[in-house]
């Protein structure tokens, strides 16, 4: 093995370094390149998602205005069922009455007081 004199180290030394340091300059620009595509990621994603919840907000109102259109449907319906319930005690109460007033007559006859 040949013996190197210590200029010749120094100068594989500095070349070695030189090597190095050209070597961080690319990964430090490559880490500066990668820094801005994830800005860049970043603010697309935030776009994205605001228009995702404008979206979902405007989808939101829509059903809100259905859920508010069968609610006030079943408002009706509500009166009218309530409606339909009072006739329908009404005539079963009447109906509860005229059998009533025939059947107390025919009681009365039977138990001879009439």
């Amino acid at each position: 093995m040949v013996a190197l004199s210590l200029e010749e180290k120094v100068a594989r030394i500095e070349g070695i370094l030189d090597q190095m340091d050209k070597r961080l300059n690319h990964i430090e620009s490559d880490i500066v390149g990668l820094r801005a595509e994830i800005r860049e990621l970043r603010s697309e994603m935030y776009k994205r998602l605001d228009n995702l919840r404008e979206e979902m907000n405007k989808r939101f109102k829509e059903i809100d205005s259905r859920f508010e259109r069968v609610d006030s449907r079943f408002d009706g319906l509500d009166s009218r069922f309530d409606s339909f319930l009072r006739w329908i005690i009404g005539l079963i109460f009447g109906m509860w009455t005229s059998i009533m007033i025939t059947l107390i007559p025919m009681l009365l006859k039977i138990l001879g007081v009439i």
